[in-house]
């Protein structure tokens, strides 16, 4: 165990925080699948493993592109990128397990809630306030 921190504690920040947000939202897509979808647990554990780590990386990588203009206007420096994006995946998440569970226990009812249904309010809201810090900065820059 000692090896496998050891080997840990030499990644630099990045690479921690992906580590630790693979583990996390692995546990959520877990809980979906206990929720939804318990026949895939009869299948191997790399078979569920190797599923449950693709679903994570689509998940960060959707709502790591969904975010992004918001990113870059948050975090210009991009020390806090991975951070932010992992708490707004998580609850993102959250929301869609709850709401699926609510009102069916169809896991492509799931899939779809989370990635279509939860994720479009959000990409309007993301376009909506680029395009009012857009006209600000053009604002501020045709004042000068």
């Amino acid at each position: 165990m000692g090896e496998i921190l050891n080997a840990f504690n030499n990644f630099n920040n990045t690479s921690k925080q992906l580590i630790v947000f693979f583990i996390i939202i692995g546990s959520f897509w877990t809980v979906a699948f206990c929720l939804f979808k318990p026949e895939v647990f009869e299948y191997p554990f790399y078979v569920q493993f190797a599923l449950i780590f693709a679903l994570s990386v689509c998940w960060f990588l959707y709502a790591f592109l969904a975010s992004s203009k918001l990113l870059a206007i948050i975090d210009k420096n991009g020390t806090y990128a991975i951070g932010l994006v992992s708490i707004f995946s998580i609850v993102l998440l959250c929301v869609s397990i709850l709401i699926s569970y609510y009102f069916s226990g169809s896991f492509t009812f799931f899939l779809r809630i989370a990635f279509l249904a939860v994720m479009l309010p959000f990409h309007i809201i993301i376009v909506l306030f680029s395009i009012v810090l857009d006209y600000r900065e053009l604002s501020r820059n045709v004042s000068e």
